[in-house]
């Protein structure tokens, strides 16, 4: 078991995180707006891992930039939140980037660049 751990949530318009020592002594923690949009800005590049989740309607809407990249708009809890998403030569995710509401690095939030890049798929237990 790790000896910190990091509980980082967003719930009903609100984000949090917690940290605990062992997973039981409370040792810190974050709340209020900033972590709030913070944690909006996550759960909106994390969606890419539930891909139904960006299906083009109210709360999402596409528009291609070029051959491999899109722009997607995911609007959580009224705030719209850009992601830039890459495709490689196969048609698979290879990026998503967008400026995510942060202070990791600055000394006040602001947005800074966030993102992940899929470098390995598995399907039905093999790799590719």
């Amino acid at each position: 078991m790790a000896a910190v751990r990091v509980r980082d949530e967003y719930a009903d318009g609100r984000g949090s995180v917690r940290l605990t020592l062992f997973g039981l002594l409370p040792v810190g923690g974050a709340g209020g707006p900033d972590v709030s949009r913070s944690a909006r800005h996550r759960l909106a590049i994390e969606s890419i891992w539930l891909p139904s989740s960006l299906l083009p309607g109210e709360a999402v809407a596409w528009h291609p930039l070029d051959d491999t990249r899109a722009r997607v708009t995911v609007t959580i809890d009224g705030e719209s939140i850009p992601l830039t998403v890459r495709v490689d030569d196969a048609g698979r995710l290879a990026e998503v980037v967008m400026l995510r509401h942060g202070n990791a690095g600055v000394r006040t939030w602001q947005p800074i660049p966030y993102g992940v890049q899929a470098a390995r798929f598995t399907r039905a237990g093999r790799s590719e």
